[in-house]
């Protein structure tokens, strides 16, 4: 497949009626982004976000350098790994972001990977360090990569297109960060990771309480906080996040609550 775009945001959804628009609204603050990109949406019909909905987004992300946006609506649901896959069959790009939708990525994200990409010929990019926000106790946490030894994940993970396209179509729903790079290896002899440790990091933060993956996510803290993972800091939400998506947050956090009460719990 010849590569029309540099980047593509694979944006996957999951039950994301009351916050799909977390990492849409992410993605129309980004600043200074060198190249064209790409937005590709995969999304089950059960309690989604909606086609429409993203596409109100389409002018503002225009704006941000954003030269196509393709949605995938699906019938039935299937696992995390899957629509990394089924996104990256659907790409034109040469890299791509994962980006969760329950993620306000900081806003030089696109810019920095770019640039990371081409400077260095990385195959794997990730954040060593980020914000975790609990909407529930409106505690900010500090994740810290360094405290899990040889575990390839971290934020802000971005590859190969390519890499993800030859993967296998694997029935995986967690740890999937963890699958796709362990795939990686067993087809390139080396896989040439490169960490972001720009401060930019500091105006983005991923959710805990919304979002079918973040559901589990309070215990994974919970025990992870044992191990230093996750740090418990005084930052005030208010400091990263204007307060238009502050209130948002809250208001989604109650919403998908009541619709997920009883709910089974999947995939991000």
């Amino acid at each position: 497949m010849s590569n029309k775009f540099p980047i593509c945001v694979a944006l996957p959804m999951y039950r994301s009626k009351y916050n799909g628009w977390i990492a849409l609204e992410s993605l129309i603050r980004q600043k200074e982004v060198p190249c064209e990109w790409e937005l590709v949406v995969a999304e089950e019909v059960r309690d989604c976000f909606g086609e429409e909905r993203v596409m109100k987004y389409s002018d503002r992300l225009r704006d941000t350098g954003c030269g196509s946006i393709k949605y995938i609506s699906l019938n039935d649901w299937i696992p995390l790994s899957l629509k990394w896959v089924l996104i990256a069959k659907n790409s034109k790009s040469e890299y791509f972001l994962l980006q969760g939708v329950d993620d306000f990525t900081q806003p030089n994200r696109l810019k920095e990977t770019y640039d990371i990409f081409k400077n260095t010929n990385a195959d794997w990019v990730r954040s060593p360090v980020g914000y975790v926000y609990d909407i529930h106790s409106n505690i900010v946490y500090l994740f810290d990569r360094s405290k899990r030894d040889k575990h390839p994940g971290g934020l802000n993970i971005a590859t190969k297109t390519d890499y993800i396209r030859s993967l296998n179509n694997d029935f995986v729903a967690s740890g999937v960060d963890h699958w796709i790079f362990r795939m990686i290896k067993l087809t390139t002899s080396k896989v040439k990771i490169f960490e972001n440790i720009s401060e930019s990091w500091k105006k983005g933060v991923c959710t805990s309480g919304l979002n079918r993956i973040s559901l589990k996510r309070a215990e994974q803290m919970k025990y992870q906080r044992k191990m230093r993972v996750f740090e418990k800091t005084e930052i005030n939400i208010k400091d990263i996040l204007e307060e238009e998506i502050i209130n948002r947050l809250r208001e989604s956090y109650l919403l998908d609550s009541k619709m997920m009460s009883g709910s089974d719990i999947r995939n991000k």
